[in-house]
């Protein structure tokens, strides 16, 4: 499961892991779980990510 209320420091390497063996990830989240520290870390990782990678996040194009 990839989660943004589960995104920690800690899962970052599995996340990036993850990501470099799929072309498609997408992120599941319960709005009254997210803290502002999971916003933070999804923040880290969508900037190393979009220096890897091309993003879309527009569902019609995917």
């Amino acid at each position: 499961m990839v989660s943004i209320e589960l995104l920690t420091v800690n899962k970052m390497n599995a996340y990036n892991r993850y990501l470099k063996d799929n072309d498609y990830m997408q992120f599941i989240c319960h709005p009254k779980m997210v803290s502002k520290h999971n916003l933070d870390m999804l923040s880290v990782f969508l900037k190393k990510a979009k220096s890897n990678y091309t993003i879309v996040s527009d569902w019609k194009v995917i």
